[in-house]
Formats: C-alpha cells, sequence, structure tokens
C-alpha cells in the first residue's frame, strides 16, 4: 500500500475475507507494522487514532 501521501494509518475493512487490516508507520512506499484481525472483535487503532473500535457492526 502506497504511503506517498505520507498517511500514518491505513484501516481496511474487508467484510469478503471477514478481517479488519491496520496498517500504521509508514516506511517508503510500505507500512512497517501490519496486523490483521477477525471481524466482530475490538481492534487497537495506534497514534494518531489511539482508541478501540469495535467491529462487530461490521
Amino acid at each position: 500500500m502506497p504511503t506517498r501521501a505520507g498517511i500514518p494509518l491505513h484501516l481496511l475493512i474487508d467484510r469478503e475475507s471477514g478481517e479488519a487490516v491496520v496498517c500504521s508507520g509508514p516506511a517508503g512506499d510500505d507500512y512497517g507494522h501490519k496486523s490483521i484481525h477477525k471481524l466482530g472483535t475490538a481492534v487497537a487503532l495506534p497514534h494518531p487514532l489511539g482508541f478501540e473500535l469495535d467491529t462487530s457492526a461490521f
């Protein structure tokens, strides 16, 4: 996922696969950290958001 725009956090809700993907820590044209969570769980969103997202509604 390109980060040239300096986007600090990328969140993707993928209903087809039943996953929430969180990418953070932009590093060049990629992200330094990627975590995948099952929908229906609480997902911790790092800085700059800094809160938990309840994905049970998705």
